[in-house]
Order: C-alpha cells, then structure tokens, then sequence
C-alpha cells in the first residue's frame, strides 16, 4: 500500500515522513499525543461553532482521546495507530517488524 501511495496523487509530506515510522514501529516521538489531540478537539470546536456536522472528524477527535487515555499525553502523536493494532488485533507495521 506504502508503494502505491509513494507512487500516485496520495504523494505527500505525510506518506513520505510518517508511514515508515508506522511501519517501523518507531511511531515518531516528535509530536505528542496530547498537541495531537488537541488539534483534533479545536476541529471538533470549530465544526460545532460553525454549526457543521464534522462526523469523521469527530471520530477521529474521540479516537484520539481514546489513546491518550491509553497512553498518556507525552506518547508520541502516532500511538493513534497502536491504538488501532490494540483494537483490531492486527499489527500494521511490515511484515519484518511484526516480531518486535
């Protein structure tokens, strides 16, 4: 999938910076969960002021807020996909660090 998205329109700072650390298990230590989180809340604020239903957003905000109850506000911002493997109980990591 990483290939693909490297490869196509998806081609981004994101997909170029943070899917290895997803893959690698590294997770990103430079951007904490709780910054992340509160992005997602002033999101969610913003929405509800303008009086527009954001109903992933939301989503995304309260999965957030489900990790950093897990993990506390200094884990670092992609613990959000730890959390998905937890919930799930499939690793999203390659295949190569799935042992670690």
């Amino acid at each position: 999938m990483w290939d693909v998205l490297r490869n196509s329109c998806a081609r981004s700072y994101v997909v170029e910076s943070y899917v290895p650390k997803v893959l690698d298990g590294s997770y990103d230590p430079s951007f904490t969960l709780a910054l992340a989180t509160k992005d997602m809340r002033l999101i969610s604020e913003l929405g509800e002021h303008l009086t527009v239903p954001l109903a992933l957003g939301d989503r995304v905000f309260d999965s957030y807020r489900n990790a950093l109850t897990q993990y506390g506000d200094m884990a670092p911002h992609l613990s959000i996909v730890r959390l998905i493997e937890e919930q799930t109980g499939q690793l999203l990591r390659s295949s190569e660090q799935q042992g670690t």
